[in-house]
């Protein structure tokens, strides 16, 4: 059962694609949802990690074009 104190919470999520040597277009689609407290903990780390992990397959992307513009 829901505490009667929630949070606003915007999550952004951002797909980025490599088009041409170095030519990258991200996408980014954003979630607003009301979360309770007793929930934010567990919501917190879950964004958390799919953050670090959207950070790390940017970098992926990054280092993809970066590479390809050498050759």
């Amino acid at each position: 059962m829901c505490l009667s104190v929630c949070l606003y919470v915007s999550v952004c999520v951002c797909v980025c694609v490599c088009l041409s040597v170095c030519l990258s277009v991200c996408l980014c689609v954003c979630l607003s949802v009301c979360v309770c407290v007793a929930e934010f903990v567990f919501f917190f780390f879950t964004v958390l990690f799919a953050s670090l992990r959207g950070l790390r397959a940017a970098e992926v992307v990054t280092e993809v074009c970066f590479c390809n513009s050498f050759f």
